[in-house]
């Protein structure tokens, strides 16, 4: 009788070591994914968000600058001078399964209640000329960089997030 107790002592002794071992290192899973990231780390992958720099070059934050200004917002601003795009039309039509129509070979434009919509658009690009002409230079000369969008709390940073870019 006093054998089967120590006996029994022991065993449960073990599976309380044993369950200690198992959940103190977490899942199997949980050690992978970690031996994983130190692999990474060694290697130097960044793998951690507050390893990364999110900021961006003055110059690279005025050529973001100009790219905003062409945006579907702001193009449809009503404070803006000239006309008002409300709508844009579609660049390609579907003209078979394989095949699609692209807008700038159509002699005229019809869109909505328009019969030809391209006066219409030339007046918009015409008026917004410099806006666009900009935007293409910015685009044109050198990598598109933004700094992450954000209201208050930046969750990437843990810190407050302030818009660097000037309207």
């Amino acid at each position: 009788m006093k054998a089967r107790w120590k006996i029994a002592l022991g065993l449960i002794a073990l599976a309380c070591i044993g369950a200690l071992f198992y959940f103190a290192g977490g899942s199997p899973d949980e050690r992978e994914l970690e031996a994983t990231r130190r692999s990474l780390h060694q290697q130097g992958f960044k793998v951690d968000l507050t390893e990364f720099n999110f900021s961006i070059s003055s110059e690279a934050r005025q050529r973001a600058a100009a790219l905003a200004t062409t945006t579907m917002a702001e193009i449809k601003n009503r404070s803006r001078p000239g006309p008002v795009l409300t709508d844009v039309p579609r660049l390609m039509t579907a003209a078979s399964p394989d095949a699609v129509i692209v807008i700038w070979r159509l002699e005229q434009l019809k869109h909505g209640r328009f019969l030809d919509f391209w006066p219409l658009l030339r007046e918009t690009f015409e008026t917004n000329r410099a806006r666009l002409d900009a935007a293409c230079e910015a685009a044109c000369s050198g990598p598109i960089q933004f700094e992450p969008i954000g209201t208050g709390a930046n969750p990437m940073r843990g810190q407050t997030y302030s818009p660097r870019l000037a309207w």
